[in-house]
C-alpha cells in the first residue's frame, strides 16, 4: 500500500508540474479562463508505467542516434508514408468540403459493403451486419 501511495503522489506531482508548464512544452498555461479544480478522484488516479520511466536516469549514448519509440505514430519520422493516391484523395476531399462532419454512426455504406465482402469467405455477411 505504501508503494501505491508513493507512486500516486509522485504521479501527482509530476501532473502538478505539467499543468503548471502548460502542455506545449514550457509555456505557463493560462488557466483564468478555465479555472476548474481537479477532483480529488482525478488526483489519485495514476499510471504506474509513467511513474516509473519519469523516474528512470538514461544518459543517452551520442554515438547512437535515438530510436523514439514513445511517439505512438510511426508516420512521425517520415516512415510509411502514405501512397500518393492516399494524399491526393484526402486533398480531392478536403478542397471539396463535403466531408467535413461526421459520418454516420454506423460507418459509411461503402465502407460497410467492402468490409462484408472482405469476409464473406467466411460466410454470409451483408453490409446491413457491419458496423464500423
Amino acid at each position: 500500500m505504501k508503494d501505491l501511495q508513493e507512486l500516486q503522489a509522485l504521479h501527482l506531482k509530476s501532473t502538478r508540474n505539467l499543468v503548471k508548464l502548460g502542455a506545449c512544452g514550457g509555456a505557463p498555461a493560462n488557466r483564468s479562463k478555465w479555472n476548474v479544480p481537479v477532483s480529488e478522484f482525478a488526483q489519485l488516479t495514476h499510471n504506474p508505467i509513467r511513474a516509473i520511466v519519469e523516474g528512470l536516469k538514461i544518459v543517452p549514448n551520442p554515438e547512437k542516434p535515438l530510436i523514439a519509440l514513445s511517439i505512438g505514430d510511426p508516420t512521425t519520422f517520415g516512415n510509411l508514408k502514405p501512397a500518393p493516391q492516399v494524399i491526393d484523395a484526402i486533398r480531392k476531399v478536403v478542397k471539396e468540403g463535403s466531408k467535413n462532419g461526421y459520418g454516420p454512426s454506423n460507418g459509411f455504406p461503402e465502407a460497410r459493403q467492402a468490409v462484408a465482402e472482405y469476409v464473406a469467405h467466411q460466410g454470409p455477411v451483408s453490409a446491413n451486419d457491419v458496423i464500423l
